[in-house]
């Protein structure tokens, strides 16, 4: 990655999540994926994957920071709609880390069944998770990865 870039209040914490995600990928894997096992190894991919994509944005952000509101990505504070043929409900939240999830100040985790199949989409997705509810479809209706999302830049 190139850390040389200019960076803005978003691209720096951007560039320490992924500081914190690199140093601490084995304790994190190690706390919520203890097992040696297939779950482990695709979170490990998972992380893998999660932090090049974001690699990449931050040198495409160079010049214009608002891709970075086009993607969701940890600590994006996004509105969904769920989509059904009765009607189309909207909710908004911000993506977390697992330890500074509540649920009450509309902050979940990326590894909740609604976070971890929202990272990583743009506006317009649709994408089919499995809630304790049922399996239900979202549309992402709007992302923006704001400097007040503090708590979800670093674990």
């Amino acid at each position: 990655m190139n850390l040389s870039i200019p960076e803005s209040g978003l691209k720096s914490r951007l560039v320490r999540q992924l500081v914190v995600l690199g140093e601490e990928k084995k304790k994190f894997l190690d706390s919520y994926f203890p097992v040696y096992g297939k779950k482990r190894n695709e979170m490990n991919s998972y992380l893998s994957n999660y932090t090049r994509a974001v690699e990449k944005l931050l040198e495409s952000a160079e010049d214009n920071e608002e891709v970075l509101n086009n993607v969701v990505l940890i600590g994006s504070q996004i509105t969904i709609s769920y989509i059904s043929e009765q009607s189309e409900q909207t909710e908004s939240f911000t993506i977390d880390f697992p330890n500074k999830a509540n649920a009450e100040y509309n902050r979940i985790s990326f590894l909740s069944p609604v976070g971890y199949p929202l990272l990583l989409t743009e506006p317009g997705d649709v994408v089919t998770v499995e809630t304790p509810a049922g399996v239900v479809r979202i549309r992402v209706e709007s992302i923006r990865l704001t400097p007040e999302a503090r708590g979800a830049w670093i674990a």
